[in-house]
């Protein structure tokens, strides 16, 4: 009986310590402490963008050339496609292809380049003149001349040739004081214009 009793008041025992840590609160589990970076502390900004690159003009006219867009500094004082010499800008000649109809049995595209935008990049204030591209000759497949004035406060420039329907064929930066490495045109100069030697030119 003496046994009975005493495995009775140990059963008791235990089933109290079992029942007291059951009502015990549970201690929340510790996260480690917060790194300064994520505690407030400054973090770079996202990215902006691809940062633009200027390429060298002699990159940009082989490439035009082999687009069959020949870009040239015009001789001193030309006035002819448009052009307006002033003394405080540059003025450029671009030599396009022609545009003509489209022909059944001609797979080639009948207008590969409809024109050049030459446009100011990062200066916020002066921009680049895009004149309309004008026929050499008479007649609706004549070679076409564009005409650009880029001023003297405009430090890089964006040069895009467009297909028809505003598609985007060619894209590159340069910087707007390495145009004077562009060439000048082979021709005479005529009353209010110039006559391109076409032949140094080849549209096709």
């Amino acid at each position: 009986m003496v046994r009975t009793l005493a495995r009775t008041t140990v059963l008791a025992m235990v089933c109290l310590a079992a029942l007291s840590a059951q009502a015990q609160p549970r201690t929340p589990a510790r996260r480690p402490p917060r790194r300064a970076a994520d505690a407030g502390a400054p973090t770079a900004p996202p990215s902006s963008g691809a940062e633009l690159i200027s390429v060298p003009v002699a990159d940009i006219d082989t490439m035009l050339r082999q687009m069959r867009v020949w870009l040239f500094n015009p001789p001193p004082g030309a006035t002819g496609y448009g052009l307006s010499p002033r003394p405080d800008a540059r003025g450029l000649w671009a030599l396009l292809p022609s545009c003509r109809p489209r022909q059944a049995d001609d797979p080639r595209d009948p207008c590969p380049i409809d024109r050049v935008v030459i446009e100011a990049v990062g200066d916020g204030g002066a921009s680049v003149t895009n004149m309309d591209p004008l026929g050499v000759a008479p007649g609706a497949e004549s070679r076409r001349v564009q005409s650009f004035v880029v001023p003297a406060s405009v430090g890089r420039v964006r040069v895009r040739i467009m297909g028809l329907n505003n598609a985007v064929r060619y894209e590159a930066v340069v910087n707007a004081d390495r145009l004077v490495e562009l060439p000048a045109p082979a021709g005479n100069a005529t009353l209010g214009g110039f006559s391109f030697t076409l032949a140094q030119y080849p549209a096709r």
